[in-house]
């Protein structure tokens, strides 16, 4: 009901002082509010911006998805966000962590970090176990096909060098998402899937597949008989 300008000048005045008695399960509700109006940042004395990095870089694994989107938009704790992900991708959760934070990215009409994107491609691209790759590909890649640029996607077609990527259930379908996803050109597509050494195997996924040369099989005509 008020005007914008009075109600930032009376949060500038409130907030920190406010921050001292702030306990870390408010925590989240700051982020929120510092994503909301980024103009507070500018009135967070030093000891409240460690407090925040340190709540970040602390976060539990079960806040990490509800709230990395808005953790990303705040200037102020950016810095953090590679020690939360490092947190992440040792976590024996990291796959379902990920699933979950590119979920709440897709709900918000949001784009998916590069660092986060990065995290999917590598992982495919060194899946150790079918089992890996299937999940990262049923999970991960196939649900944000089209989130991912074309040197991402390119990455991801060649993964099926990788004999475990080669050899998973879900191959197929990632390839045909890609495909669907239109990141890659026709042409782009092709040339990248005929650059692999598997192109013979997933001939079927290409736009146009090249011909096949058969060799000719000798006529069976009687002699003097066109």
């Amino acid at each position: 009901r008020l005007p914008p300008a009075v109600v930032l000048k009376e949060l500038e005045t409130w907030l920190p002082g406010h921050l001292s008695k702030t306990a870390d399960t408010e925590f989240p509700r700051l982020v929120k509010l510092l994503e909301l109006l980024p103009e507070l940042q500018e009135c967070l004395d030093d000891a409240a911006r460690v407090k925040i990095r340190h709540f970040v870089e602390n976060l539990p694994g079960s806040e990490t998805a509800s709230l990395f989107p808005s953790i990303t938009a705040v200037e102020l704790i950016h810095d953090s966000v590679s020690v939360l992900l490092e947190k992440i991708t040792k976590d024996p959760a990291a796959i379902a962590r990920m699933k979950e934070i590119c979920e709440v990215y897709r709900a918000r009409s949001k784009d998916i970090p590069g660092e986060i994107l990065e995290y999917i491609v590598s992982s495919y691209e060194s899946a150790l176990s079918f089992d890996q790759a299937n999940t990262l590909g049923e999970d991960l890649i196939i649900p944000n096909a089209k989130a991912f640029s074309k040197d991402f996607t390119r990455r991801i077609i060649s993964a099926v060098e990788n004999g475990q990527v080669n050899g998973s259930f879900q191959v197929s379908s990632v390839l045909s998402v890609l495909k669907l996803a239109e990141i890659l050109s026709p042409e782009e597509f092709d040339e990248c899937l005929l650059s692999t050494s598997k192109a013979t195997t997933y001939r079927t996924h290409l736009h146009n597949p090249p011909v096949r040369v058969t060799q000719e099989e000798p006529s069976t005509a009687p002699l003097g008989v066109e």
